[in-house]
């Protein structure tokens, strides 16, 4: 899904990750494509799959890292992510984002393939359950980042050594501002579960109720609700169909399909 810790949620570009790990040193330039041996009959991973097997052995070797460009999605695009898991097989990467971030936001969409290989559906059926899978991935991406046993090797070069402090420091706002959603949400939720319950109890004993249409909303609405205005989705578009989690993952090119939502 989406990743990128500098100002997060409010992704703005440009904002990348390029790990400078010695073990990449001969590969093609971190910002393109590996060339393919022809006289080869197993592709050359290019360096961000080659990066994403080194973040977690014996475990990627299926997941292919396409440009964020080749993501037909108009409304995933429009919102500028530093990267975007789309299924268990295949990440969009943002080639313009800053190297030093590549290492955090690799590990971080391969946590979201994790997640993905152990869920039935694949992709969050929800964004309920999507910002579940961001709290979760952005937890252990911290974790990560902080254990300079496993982190550290991954900034151990120029130029983005310098910056393995300040992406620390980075991680912790974007855990909390990811944080801050899903316990705003939480709380909204279980407040108006309340007003509903003091308004039956006031119904019952014959007393005026408590007239607030927020009271209506469901889980669902509130979570998409906070998680747009953190901008860690797509705008709405006035007057036009509100989209769902789903929507996200679909992968037409038919305008027709993205003029509904106003994209």
């Amino acid at each position: 899904m989406s990743d990128s810790p500098e100002n997060h949620p409010a992704v703005v570009l440009p904002k990348k990750v390029l790990g400078n790990n010695a073990a990449l040193t001969n590969t093609a330039p971190l910002n393109s494509t590996a060339q393919k041996n022809p006289n080869s009959k197993t592709p050359t991973r290019n360096a961000e799959e080659q990066l994403l097997d080194l973040l977690y052995p014996n475990q990627m070797q299926h997941v292919q890292v396409a440009p964020m460009r080749t993501n037909p999605n108009l409304l995933v695009k429009s919102v500028g992510y530093g990267a975007w898991t789309q299924s268990r097989k295949l990440i969009y990467y943002e080639y313009r984002m800053p190297e030093y971030l590549k290492p955090f936001i690799l590990f971080h969409e391969g946590m979201h393939i994790k997640q993905f290989m152990r869920n039935p559906g694949a992709q969050p059926n929800s964004f309920r359950q999507m910002l579940g899978f961001e709290l979760q991935t952005y937890k252990k991406t911290d974790d990560w980042i902080r254990n300079e046993s496993r982190s550290k090797s991954f900034y151990s070069n120029n130029p983005i050594a310098a910056k393995y402090g300040q992406m620390k420091s980075e991680s912790a706002s974007a855990l909390a501002a990811t944080n801050k959603v899903f316990l705003l949400s939480a709380a909204l939720k279980i407040g108006w579960v309340a007003k509903r319950q003091l308004n039956f109890l006031l119904k019952t004993l014959g007393h005026p109720t408590i007239s607030t249409a927020s009271s209506q909303m469901t889980f669902e609405q509130i979570v998409f609700q906070n998680m747009e205005n953190a901008q860690m989705i797509p705008a709405l578009k006035p007057g036009k169909q509100v989209y769902t989690a789903k929507d996200l993952y679909n992968q037409t090119s038919d305008p027709a399909f993205y003029e509904k939502f106003g994209y």
